[in-house]
């Protein structure tokens, strides 16, 4: 939904959920020698870290329109790499938008992933997925600070979509939308876990996890 919002400026790629990054990453170790991820990682040196980021840019080039300054990624497994990125690509922010874990788990177990999200099809392993999450992200916010990592809610987002989306377009260094956005929030999808509770695992008062948004 951010990314969709951010997108309507037109200095803004949506590069959707490209896996660009992570292909980046893997074509320089394999050229250096060095073994695969995420063993490689400690020994890229400043070069190589350099021209990751310089062929992570180069495969958006046929996407480019010519306009624009910013690239925006929602890849969902961006939150590995958030290291890595701090590294090779020393101007980005980093955008965390955190749910109710239950309205989460819920979404992710009735979107169809093509692959690579095995947790998605069981509710107790899209919990503990969206645990190991915040857990990391608490990590890279600690270690990087809130000036390249910016954390919102998007309970927050539906409620105030205008306010929400300054602070992140603050945040991006990109200008604020002049219209009053209202499309794509849909505040139904805030508590909508409840027609499914019977459904969830017995792990922990569904209160609290309802509550449980955000970094920890």
């Amino acid at each position: 939904l951010i990314e969709s919002l951010i997108s309507h400026s037109p200095k803004v790629l949506d590069g959707r959920e490209k896996g660009f990054f992570r292909h980046a990453i893997m074509e320089i170790a394999a050229e250096s020698g060095l073994s695969e991820f995420p063993e490689c990682l400690p020994h890229f040196d400043r070069a190589q870290l350099t021209e990751i980021g310089r062929r992570y840019f180069e495969k958006f080039a046929d996407f480019m329109r010519g306009k624009e300054t910013h690239l925006v990624n929602t890849s969902p497994l961006s939150y590995q790499y958030v290291g890595m990125i701090m590294r090779c690509l020393p101007n980005a922010k980093i955008v965390y938008c955190a749910r109710g874990e239950l309205d989460h788990a819920l979404y992710l177990y009735f979107k169809r992933f093509e692959a690579a999200h095995p947790y998605a099809y069981d509710l107790d392993d899209a919990l503990h997925h969206i645990d190991l999450v915040h857990r990391m992200m608490g990590h890279w916010i600690d270690t990087y600070g809130s000036d390249r990592i910016l954390s919102i809610r998007y309970e927050d987002l539906v409620a105030d979509p205008n306010t929400v989306l300054r602070t992140v377009t603050d945040h991006i260094g990109v200008e604020r939308l002049p219209t009053k956005v209202t499309k794509g929030i849909h505040a139904g999808e805030i508590g909508r876990w409840r027609n499914y509770a019977h459904h969830f695992p017995e792990s922990g008062d569904p209160g609290i996890r309802e509550q449980a948004s955000g970094i920890r």
